[in-house]
């Protein structure tokens, strides 16, 4: 499954997903960075930002040993972990994402303890 944001794609594989930014704001926002994986097992977190009326919403995935933004909306623009979406239908596939992405996660830490 693909959820394509405002400045970048995530990808839901099997094990784990990939954040590409494809586009002239992925580009603006992230430069000529490649694609980052990161496996489910590696996630410690996962923060959702509803969009409003002013500001575009994101998706931030904590991960083992990473130091993420704190910032909000504004380091959310530059950090690598993070995808931007719009309101509306966007936000909606997000709010998917989010859901699966949590289910993945929990899924992986109880295959790796039994």
């Amino acid at each position: 499954m693909e959820y394509v944001g405002h400045n970048g794609q995530v990808q839901l594989l099997e094990d784990r997903l990939v954040i590409s930014r494809k586009g002239f704001v992925g580009f603006l926002t992230n430069g000529l960075k490649g694609d980052k994986t990161i496996p489910f097992s590696s996630i410690t977190a996962v923060q959702f930002k509803n969009a409003s009326i002013w500001t575009n919403g994101y998706i931030q995935f904590s991960v083992q040993g990473g130091i993420e933004s704190r910032g909000g909306i504004f380091d959310a623009t530059r950090d690598e972990n993070s995808v931007m979406f719009r309101g509306g239908e966007q936000q909606d596939r997000f709010s998917e994402l989010k859901e699966n992405v949590e289910k993945r996660v929990f899924a992986s830490r109880n295959n790796s303890s039994t």
